[in-house]
């Protein structure tokens, strides 16, 4: 701390530089000018730290700073009408940006306040900055702020060994530099917490659903931050914390990303501080209560190459750590830049590892492993050292710190390929030194690896994929054991004491998503016991990039696999079921979702499965035949909005493209993500509305495709395609009525998805299809024999219209169908919209 007599030290120094100028004999009027001018200037920066009570009465400032063994004490004076004051340090005060190190909430109150900061050399300077408005109310910041966290588990889990079947918090867990248990967590999207299910949800924001009855999941409340991103952590019981992109500006200023605080002690989420983060966030992890977030950041420096400065552009990661101890009061600590791009990290409790690789010819292909100590609770870090393996490192499996050693696989773009796994000693890692290496895989690529104690299981693949058994119980010599060739390869292991359980692919009839288990109680015969292909010939699944999504309930014998699959009957999205029974997998039966399911676990015997619309209860008693019990809607598209009084009524179009229902959902303005009431229009997508009175008539139509000739002389074959209008009362809301329903089928299809409404009298309604339609056709092959086939290509087709039907909408009967008129004009290829007037329709 550097605060007193800086002013007379910054004197001094110009002082003499002033005397050692003046002796200069090429000293000339310019240069005595600019020394004048900085002697001019310090007086007044001298003036300003020694005077500083009296020069800023009215404005935020410190009156003093008193320095302990522990802490630095700041006293500063807020006048009136400031709610939110922080205190900002730097290491000095020429360069370096100011960072925030305590805050404090006013209510916009003037006095005295003490802020209490640890020592650090980080805040050499120090100064006061002052809001005088703040997102949210005051009120917001009070309250309880310290919780009680989770039960600790068992300290002597590895840091690699995290849980996959649900998102809770494991991983390594050892003490801190105070002696405080400090587990090591990663993001995802969503968390079960006792009765509660927070999902960081990208089509909406964060949500939390009450799961106290699981056959009936409630949505409580909602935070709405759609398309801002999905992973998440829960601090405490009380607090959630989202990694937010700022890509639809949800917030002023220039950061690409956001760290969101959220209060969720209660029923609706609220966002109570939030902080910018420069970049594009990459990774995270929690440690204890200190997150460290890498981003990804294109930026410029300057080069001083002898007389010029080069502008230099390079891309890095932004290793930010936060201090979240008080999580309703966020403080940003320190930041360490890592150049190169393509990041990786993992982290124990003692050390975050940062992988990178250059964008110089020379770095390519091979990365940078720097090495950094996060041992300080409150998120300090300091760079100790780095370490070039011999290739790059493709994901956080293939870095392991194992007691004092640190096992890094990598692999080594060279022609041929090859894996290496090498071992470095960090009893001292300000010097790690390279213990010894083994090398694998020649002329295959690296997927799925796994450290399990002593042994590091490593998968390779070219044709087929050798499962590597490679023995660590000696760092300096690491061997390899065992070797199993199988067709496809694993994309994660899962160690189970003697077996692995592994998801990966199965390319033996076409490109399937795999589950295997393997045999590898004997090191040197590892062998595969059994496996289970996922779809029909074509499938993948999210759990195959990203291990979180893979469900494995060890108490239940359950795995739960997310995928996605082209079948004879079209595409489908649902969760596999797998009996795991000794030494055998089994396929069982499937929850099926409308689209891609992403996290399922096992709660009270029911299976809670989860996409981005939809939470499903499921009863899976009978394996073969999971039953759903219920379905808690999370998100729905919306195509057109109607504003009727204090309520918001929503319209889903639908779409014979993926299955998806048109609906009417009903919610209060105020509270639009739930809904009150839901009336189900059917698979046949909408293609017009129109509001009239407290009616709502609805128009849909069959969208199937117009069938193409296949030879000259073949006629097209007839076809039907729906057409339905629909009635629907709204004056007892929040009850959906549907009045009348009239389906007429036509020869010919009514394109266009936004047909005109005209009234041409109070009780008959016209709707008017004007659009151009073009088409791309190919030959249609029938079994056996066509002529001139040969003949026909692919060609192209269209045609344009005015489509006009006419219905009754005052029947005793209820709707009525009175006509339909085509408009058809030679050499005329576009129309505008009608014009009801008199009952006549006007067009041009």
């Amino acid at each position: 701390m550097r605060l007193r007599g800086v002013a007379k030290k910054y004197l001094e120094e110009l002082t003499n530089k002033m005397i050692k100028c003046m002796n200069h004999t090429d000293m000339n009027g310019s240069l005595l000018k600019w020394l004048f001018t900085q002697i001019f200037w310090g007086c007044l920066l001298s003036t300003g730290i020694l005077n500083a009570q009296q020069s800023q009465l009215v404005r935020p400032h410190i009156i003093d700073i008193k320095i302990t063994q522990d802490e630095v004490l700041v006293r500063a004076f807020v006048p009136e009408g400031y709610k939110q004051v922080f205190v900002e340090g730097k290491p000095r005060f020429e360069v370096g940006a100011w960072v925030p190190r305590a805050v404090i909430y006013t209510e916009g109150k003037k006095g005295e306040y003490e802020f209490r900061l640890s020592v650090s050399e980080k805040i050499e300077w120090l100064r006061i900055r002052a809001e005088s408005e703040i997102p949210v109310p005051v009120t917001a910041f009070f309250g309880e702020s310290d919780f009680a966290g989770p039960v600790a588990g068992d300290e002597n889990v590895l840091f690699d060994a995290m849980p996959v079947a649900t998102p809770d918090r494991e991983g390594d867990l050892t003490e801190g530099a105070g002696g405080e248990k400090r587990e090591v967590v990663e993001s995802d999207i969503w968390r079960l917490e006792g009765d509660r299910m927070y999902f960081f949800n990208q089509y909406r924001g964060l949500q939390i659903v009450d799961l106290s009855n699981v056959d009936q999941p409630q949505l409580m409340g909602e935070m709405e931050l759609p398309a801002a991103g999905e992973q998440m952590y829960l601090v405490d019981a009380g607090h959630a914390v989202l990694l937010a992109r700022n890509s639809c500006s949800y917030w002023s200023g220039d950061a690409e990303s956001r760290l969101v605080i959220v209060d969720v002690s209660g029923t609706e989420p609220t966002e109570i501080a939030s902080i910018p983060v420069e970049g594009r966030i990459q990774d995270s992890r929690l440690v204890g209560t200190a997150l460290y977030v890498t981003t990804q950041v294109y930026r410029h420096r300057t080069e001083s190459e002898g007389a010029a400065d080069e502008e230099i552009w390079e891309w890095g990661s932004q290793v930010v750590s936060y201090d979240l101890s008080h999580p309703a009061f966020p403080v940003q600590m320190d930041s360490i830049w890592v150049p190169g791009y393509q990041n990786v990290i993992q982290a124990t409790s003692e050390f975050l590892f940062v992988s990178t690789q250059g964008s110089l010819r020379r770095d390519r292909g091979r990365s940078t492993l720097k090495i950094i100590d996060i041992g300080q609770a409150d998120g300090a870090m300091t760079e100790l050292s780095e370490i070039r393996p011999a290739g790059r490192i493709l994901d956080k499996f293939k870095i392991n710190m194992h007691g004092k050693i640190l096992r890094v696989i990598s692999e080594l773009p060279i022609r041929p390929l090859q894996t290496d796994l090498e071992t470095f000693d960090l009893t001292n890692p300000k010097r790690p030194f390279k213990l010894g290496t083994v090398t694998l895989g020649k002329n295959e690529s690296l997927h799925a690896t796994r450290f399990d104690g002593d042994k590091a299981y490593i998968v390779t693949f070219f044709r087929i994929d050798p499962l590597w058994v490679v023995d660590l119980s000696d760092p300096a010599n690491p061997t390899i054991s065992g070797e199993l060739e199988v067709p496809g390869w694993s994309t994660y292991i899962q160690p189970l004491g003697d077996q692995l359980l592994s998801i990966g692919i199965d390319n033996v009839k076409g490109w399937r998503v795999s589950v295997s288990l393997f045999d590898v109680a004997d090191p040197a015969k590892p062998g595969l016991l059994s496996r289970v292909p996922i779809g029909t010939h074509h499938s993948w699944s999210e759990a195959n990039h990203d291990e979180k999504a893979f469900g494995w309930i060890e108490e239940a014998g359950l795995i739960l696999v997310p995928f996605q699959s082209y079948e004879e009957s079209g595409s489908m999205a649902g969760v596999q079921l797998i009996d795991l029974n000794g030494d055998t997998l089994q396929k069982r039966g499937v929850i099926e979702h409308t689209v891609a399911p992403r996290r399922s676990a096992l709660k009270e015997n029911v299976i809670l499965s989860l996409s981005g619309r939809s939470l499903m209860s499921v009863d899976a008693t009978d394996r073969d035949r999971p039953e759903l019990v219920s379905e808690l809607t999370l998100s729905w598209r919306v195509d057109e909005v109607f504003s009727i009084g204090d309520h918001v009524l929503q319209l889903t179009k639908g779409s014979q493209w993926n299955g998806e229902n048109a609906a009417l959902r009903l919610g209060e303005a105020d509270r639009d993500f739930q809904f009150l009431t839901e009336l189900d229009l059917g698979s046949t997508p909408v293609v017009g509305t129109a509001m009239r009175g407290e009616t709502l008539f609805i128009a849909q139509a069959s969208t199937t495709s117009v069938p193409v000739p296949v030879a000259e002389g073949e006629k097209q074959g007839p076809g039907t395609y729906s057409f339905v209008m629909s009635a629907v009362d709204l004056s007892q809301l929040p009850d959906l009525q549907l009045l009348s329903t009239k389906e007429i089928q036509l020869e010919n299809p009514v394109f266009g998805s936004d047909l005109q409404a005209l009234w041409i009298s109070d009780d008959h309604l016209v709707w008017q299809s004007s659009q151009d339609n073009w088409f791309w056709g190919n030959d249609v092959v029938f079994d056996g024999p066509a002529r001139g086939i040969a003949d026909i290509g692919f060609w192209p087709g269209g045609f344009s219209g005015s489509r006009f039907l006419a219905f009754d909408t005052d029947s005793a009967d209820g709707l009525q169908f009175l006509s339909d008129f085509d408009l058809a004009v030679e050499n005329v290829w576009n129309f505008s919209g009608g014009h009801a007037v008199d009952g006549k329709i006007y067009i041009s």
